[in-house]
């Protein structure tokens, strides 16, 4: 009686890879160098997708203890996704504020696994231009406007109360100016420690306004208090 043996030939097939995003930011360092009070300095940040599928920008935050001055303009709508070889941007503004160093870091938080959060770093140094208390106060009151129009400066509050905080801090400049023009400073002093009162991020008396303008705002307040104390 015959035998029939029967051989088994094991196949070992390759797993196919799987398809997952990568990020790739550019600059991941930004240097403003020497920069004067008052002139704002942009750069484009731009998230790359080199991988081969979807990827998703979930947030973009400046970490805390960052200098205050820099922001998002405008802040982007988060999430967002979009597809591998397409990228999205978004702009860093620095506006000075005061003199000497000022450093920021910005986490960039994504879908990509191995590098869910990417940092970016800002630096520059910040030298005094000596602006007189009225110079400041309307440089104060620009950085403002500028910071309600692109979003960087709300009021704190729900419905129209948001805005009429928001309205209220403003007149409180405003009213600074105006004293500031007509050499009450004493007066003026007093009505700028109470604007900063309601932006110096305390829960007490409240604040009116809030966005990541507001540290920057309460910063530029205080130098100019401190300067009129000392003519």
């Amino acid at each position: 009686m015959k035998k029939t043996v029967f051989t088994l030939i094991a196949c070992f097939v390759a797993p196919f890879a799987q398809a997952v995003p990568d990020i790739d930011v550019t600059p991941l360092s930004v240097d403003f160098g020497v920069v004067q009070i008052g002139a704002p300095q942009t750069v484009t940040i731009t998230m790359a997708n080199i991988g081969d599928s979807a990827i998703t920008i979930e947030t973009i935050e400046f970490q805390p203890g960052s200098s205050p001055g820099y922001a998002l303009t405008p802040v982007p709508l988060l999430p967002i996704s979009f597809s591998a070889g397409g990228s999205f941007s978004v702009d860093v503004t620095f506006t000075p504020t005061v003199p000497g160093p000022a450093a920021a870091s910005l986490d960039i938080h994504s879908s990509d696994p191995d590098q869910p959060v990417v940092t970016v770093t800002f630096s520059a140094t910040v030298e005094s231009d000596d602006l007189d208390p009225l110079e400041q106060i309307e440089r104060i009151l620009d950085t403002a406007d500028s910071a309600v129009e692109d979003g960087t400066l709300t009021g704190k509050g729900r419905g129209k109360s948001a805005g009429n905080r928001l309205n209220a801090f403003l007149n409180m400049l405003h009213e600074a100016q105006f004293l500031i023009a007509m050499d009450e400073l004493d007066e003026a002093a007093g009505q700028l420690h109470a604007a900063y009162m309601h932006v110096d991020g305390l829960d007490r008396p409240g604040d009116f306004v809030q966005g990541p303008a507001a540290a920057q705002l309460a910063e530029m307040i205080l130098e100019l208090i401190d300067d009129i104390a000392e003519l």
